[in-house]
């Protein structure tokens, strides 16, 4: 398991390689189905980001190679805003589908 809903949010996470099965997906609008995410991907933003508890349990499906920022960290590696690189992410995940 790599995150348990509920946690504090205090990461963001990038994977380069590999799957993850975001379980009891929690939402504004009521609960959401289960969704695979494949690499490269991201997830972790929404706690990252607003201070919120995880909203999902997060599992490898398989051998995944990724990172965990703190926001320190991200500020120092990714520099700018968490918008624009979340932003940047999406759109790169879409333009690789």
């Amino acid at each position: 398991r790599i995150l348990n809903k509920g946690e504090a949010g205090d990461c963001f996470y990038l994977f380069q390689r590999g799957r993850v099965k975001c379980r009891n997906i929690a939402a504004a609008d009521g609960p959401k189905p289960e969704v695979t995410l494949e690499a490269p991907c991201h997830f972790g933003e929404r706690a990252f980001t607003e201070g919120w508890p995880r909203a999902a349990d997060v599992d490898a499906v398989d051998a995944c190679a990724g990172v965990a920022l703190s926001g320190d960290d991200f500020r120092e590696v990714l520099g700018g805003s968490l918008g624009d690189v979340v932003d940047r992410t999406r759109a790169l995940n879409l333009a690789l589908r």
